[in-house]
């Protein structure tokens, strides 16, 4: 059943997103709020839900894989552009082949183990609280201690011969030195892998693929990264991979 008669406007204030007086409040997103003072009519309704599936696209959250980006370089076109909109560009050094057609819808560049590309300030900019490095990489041959991303005394090494499978390090701001070598191998060449580090303000994490590979508690300790990060390097001299590498990506959190 249902009753005609006038909304009691005086008791409280109108709020969005929670109860008044109740402390009862939303656990979600609430978008483009819209008040009429008439009654809507059905079609009216359905133009309302209609207009709103064709902007979708103009509405979305930002992805989880864009939240907290320091930089992102998905090598659209050769160069080095930073797409995060921070501005950290990076300069290729050496001219390593430039190639269209990468991974996760970037292109990539084939380094040689002397060829490059420097970032200027981003280390300034990295948290030592949590970050992520992430990259998409495909060797040509196994070279050992060759760096895909870092700035001594940190960088990370994907392949290493011997006991020692994908490894990363970092010296933390008094000088101590944290090191992570995983028992996970990269098995072929010629074949794309997804390496991603993780420190979460006491762990070292590592993935291969989304497959997380091994977890290292270091400690509440602070990582020192210099001003000037590399792209297949780790201090702007050589000891590269040789190899391809894709879609880079680093954050300012644990991903």
């Amino acid at each position: 059943s249902s009753s005609v008669g006038s909304l009691n406007n005086s008791s409280y204030e109108a709020s969005i997103g929670w109860r008044d007086n109740q402390n009862y409040y939303l656990d979600g997103d609430i978008s483009e709020v819209r008040l009429y003072n008439r009654v809507l009519s059905q079609s009216e309704i359905t133009q309302l839900y209609n207009q709103r599936s064709t902007r979708a696209h103009k509405m979305q959250r930002v992805p989880v894989a864009q939240q907290d980006l320091v930089a992102h370089y998905p090598f659209a076109s050769s160069g080095a552009t930073d797409q995060s909109g921070n501005g950290f560009d990076g300069t290729v050094k050496n001219s390593p082949n430039y190639l269209p057609r990468g991974q996760n819808g970037s292109g990539a560049y084939d380094f040689g183990t002397s060829e490059r590309i420097d970032v200027q300030n981003i280390g300034d900019e990295i948290s030592s609280i949590a970050f992520t490095i992430s990259y998409w990489i495909n060797y040509d041959n196994f070279i050992d201690y060759n760096v895909a991303y870092g700035s001594n005394p940190f960088w990370t090494e994907p392949w290493r011969s011997g006991s020692q499978g994908v490894s990363w390090r970092f010296r933390d701001q008094s000088g101590s030195n944290h090191k992570q070598e995983t028992s996970y191998f990269l098995q072929e060449t010629g074949k794309w892998y997804l390496i991603t580090y993780v420190w979460n303000g006491e762990e070292m994490i590592v993935y291969v693929d989304g497959d997380q590979k091994d977890v290292q508690n270091e400690g509440n300790v602070s990582p020192d990264i210099n001003s000037t990060n590399y792209i297949n390097s780790y201090r702007g001299s050589g000891n590269g991979i040789d190899g391809k590498i894709s879609d880079v990506r680093i954050y300012n959190r644990e991903l």
